[in-house]
């Protein structure tokens, strides 16, 4: 088979190739997108999927470019002229085609699988590990025959579950108390859409659950939502009686009323506009931790918040008046956080208590303004209540004076509480008045 004729046979299945290279790339219009040859996200290095340019790829990042040859040696680390054969050979295998290159004393290989031709992916969801590292692909293909569904280990770089499967939507998980499970990733993207935390198994209902790893899930309220099919209802029951076992909180099942439809699933709760949180109410049901089979209606949705959501009406229409800064202007709002850093010994700490003494007695600093004096407390853990005690009371005389000659400013000294590290007097409280 002539190089002309590979390059026809990749060409043909370019989506499928390019995903297969560069799991974390994506389409846009007839352009294949993904960050450099190495596979990292972004969009420098574009590659031409259709027309008489197909394969041709140029990293606006790099200046390298070429075409489809150039590209497949390129994330392999080889030179398309230098190693121009083993580019093909390793095309011809990625075809499924046979390598009828003569080889001397070379050892026997296993057959390689053809590759079927899907065409192109449909749909594509990624799961990352808790750090938010993409570990597997799972795409979604609409042949003739029907959608099929390919995962990919990105850590093998095979067309494989990895061993043992990952939980979609880890990195939610983990900032969560409360885990829905859902079977498909279409249902869990439904839900987290409305702000609740969700996830399904690699797989759905068929998914191997000894082979799935639960433990994102120890020491969370798990509410399990199946389908409302026959092969769902018998997952459910499964992934119940295996999470018993587990270390989680509390365990809840979605029990579907008879009337909805077959295969009626979460995403289609949502589709519907349907009150989730009424629903979960009416319908989720606790599962006993005691006896296994047990069950009693109880309310989850105590423990699933979702994130509130409005729409930009919403926004355009709330004339409420805006909260009153604690430090204007926009330095400190109700709720707010401020972070304030600097280099080593450049005068942080004087900086600060300075600004807390203005701000307990109401005063202006350096244009920052309060409408009122402030109650503060200083916590440091760098030093310790005599060194700081030391540190204060050489604090400019000229500050203090000016504060102490008036009644009122002297008393708001003692809205400034100080936390230390280190022992403090016996009559000192542990929220001690410094000042």
């Amino acid at each position: 088979m002539t190089k002309e004729q590979i390059k026809e046979q990749v060409l043909r299945k370019l989506d499928q190739a390019l995903f297969d290279l560069f799991p974390n790339g994506e389409t846009s219009r007839h352009q294949f997108l993904i960050g450099d040859v190495r596979g990292h996200e972004g969009d420098s290095l574009k590659v031409e999927l259709e027309g008489a340019k197909a394969g041709q790829w140029y990293d606006f990042a790099t200046g390298e470019g070429g075409d489809i040859f150039d590209l497949w040696g390129a994330v392999h680390g080889w030179d398309a002229r230098s190693h121009f054969p083993e580019i093909i050979s390793d095309m011809k295998k990625w075809l499924g085609i046979r390598d009828t290159t003569p080889k001397t004393n070379a050892p026997r290989s296993k057959k390689t699988k053809v590759q079927e031709d899907l065409g192109s992916p449909t749909a594509k969801w990624d799961y990352h590990d808790k750090e938010g590292q993409l570990i597997a692909c799972v795409y979604r293909y609409d042949p003739p025959k029907g959608k099929e569904f390919r995962p990919l280990d990105v850590r093998s770089g095979k067309y494989k579950a990895p061993d043992p499967r990952p939980l979609y939507h880890q990195p939610v998980i983990a900032a969560s108390d409360s885990v829905i499970v859902v079977e498909g990733e279409k249902c869990a993207d439904a839900l987290i859409g409305l702000g609740m935390c969700a996830t399904t198994a690699m797989g759905g209902a068929n998914a191997p659950i000894d082979k799935t790893d639960w433990s994102p899930l120890t020491g969370k309220h798990v509410l399990v939502w199946p389908d409302h099919d026959t092969p769902g209802k018998e997952y459910g029951e499964r992934l119940i009686h295996y999470l018993h076992t587990q270390s989680v909180l509390s365990l809840y099942l979605v029990e579907i009323p008879n009337d909805l439809p077959e295969k009626w699933d979460a995403a289609d709760a949502v589709k519907e506009g349907r009150d989730i949180e009424e629903f979960l109410r009416n319908y989720a049901k606790i599962v006993s931790m005691e006896a296994e089979g047990e069950s009693e209606s109880t309310p989850i949705i105590d423990e699933i918040t979702p994130y509130p959501i409005m729409n930009i009406a919403e926004y355009l229409e709330d004339t409420t008046p805006i909260p009153v800064d604690l430090i204007s202007p926009r330095i400190l709002t109700p709720g707010g956080l401020l972070v304030f850093g600097g280099a080593p010994k450049v005068g942080k700490t004087d900086f600060l208590v300075n600004w807390m003494v203005h701000m307990a007695a109401g005063l202006p600093f350096m244009d920052m303004q309060t409408p009122r004096p402030l109650r503060v407390c200083y916590l440091q853990t760098e030093v310790e209540y005599d060194y700081m005690r030391e540190r204060l009371q050489k604090f400019p005389l000229m500050l203090i004076f000016y504060l102490l000659s008036a009644k009122t400013y002297g008393s708001r000294l003692k809205q400034i509480f100080f936390l230390t590290r280190g022992e403090l007097p016996e009559s000192s409280k542990p929220f001690s008045t410094i000042l």
